[in-house]
């Protein structure tokens, strides 16, 4: 059995395929037009090895590969614009940064997302810092809302419960609502909607 996968999404250009002999499980990867690497793995029997398999594949193909037939046509990667590029990069930092994105909720350390935002854009270019600052602030516009500010207030503001009545201490302040904002960008993209 050989199957073979590629991935063109955003800035992926790459391939895995997988080939079964007996009990042997070999896989090549790479970057499209490269020879790849190579893996081998020997499992215990045939079944074993080919559960094994069915299970990476559905991985890669969760991760965004798309299976190309034996006589299929390889389709061509199509460029991203310079603002598709720039959203990509900007939700992906963000993404990349967040060493807890799919822990508990109370394991997240906004300092440390930062921080690590910080380190990940400081090895980027001229180019790539002005993309992520255009979309940054892109985004924070979209979240400057009265639905979004009612959130806020709703979150960070005591209330207290007068004959069945709940009255806010409506109060906002700028900074508080910018940070607020970062903070849901920080989130991520899935979030972020």
């Amino acid at each position: 059995m050989k199957r073979f996968f590629i991935n063109r999404d955003g800035f992926s250009n790459k391939f895995w395929n997988v080939e079964i002999q007996d009990i042997t499980q070999i896989i090549t990867f790479g970057k499209v037009d490269s020879q790849g690497r190579k893996n081998s793995k020997e499992f215990e029997t045939v079944a074993k090895c080919r559960a094994e398999t069915e299970k990476l594949i559905s991985q890669k193909i969760k991760k965004g590969h798309t299976e190309v037939f034996d006589l299929e046509e390889i389709p061509e990667k199509i460029p991203l614009s310079d603002d598709e590029a720039g959203e990509l990069f900007f939700w992906s930092s963000i993404e990349k940064s967040n060493k807890h994105k799919n822990s508990h909720w109370s394991e997240y350390d906004i300092d440390e997302h930062l921080e690590d935002l910080t380190e990940l854009l400081s090895k980027s270019g001229k180019a790539k810092l002005i993309q992520f600052e255009k979309f940054l602030q892109e985004n924070l516009h979209k979240l400057y809302t009265a639905e979004i500010a009612e959130f806020y207030v709703l979150l960070t503001n005591d209330f207290e419960d007068k004959n069945g009545q709940i009255v806010f201490d409506d109060s906002i302040s700028e900074d508080g609502f910018i940070y607020f904002r970062c903070w849901l960008l920080l989130q991520g993209k899935e979030f972020f909607g």
